[in-house]
């Protein structure tokens, strides 16, 4: 049975990546709530709000609060070449 309001977290690389591979996030989501999910933690959204300005150690944690709120972590894209 699916949980369609279960928190899901979307991850892949965006280092590195044109427009730090937003328009992978932003489809990605959408392809999740034309699925029926409700709950998309974007992590795209935290450049986008704070104009990429940031240092990178930010953005990492306030990814990381996101997952830590997700019950669901979907991995897409080549995820392999993100940043550590």
């Amino acid at each position: 049975m699916e949980n369609f309001n279960a928190k899901i977290y979307i991850s892949s690389a965006m280092s590195n990546k044109e427009n730090f591979n937003q328009q992978a996030f932003f489809e990605k989501e959408a392809e999740l709530r034309s699925r029926g999910y409700k709950n998309i933690l974007n992590p795209a959204v935290i450049g986008q709000k704070h104009g990429f300005k940031k240092p990178y150690s930010f953005y990492m944690r306030e990814a990381i609060k996101m997952l830590a709120d997700a019950d669901i972590m979907v991995v897409f894209g080549d995820w392999q070449k993100s940043k550590v």
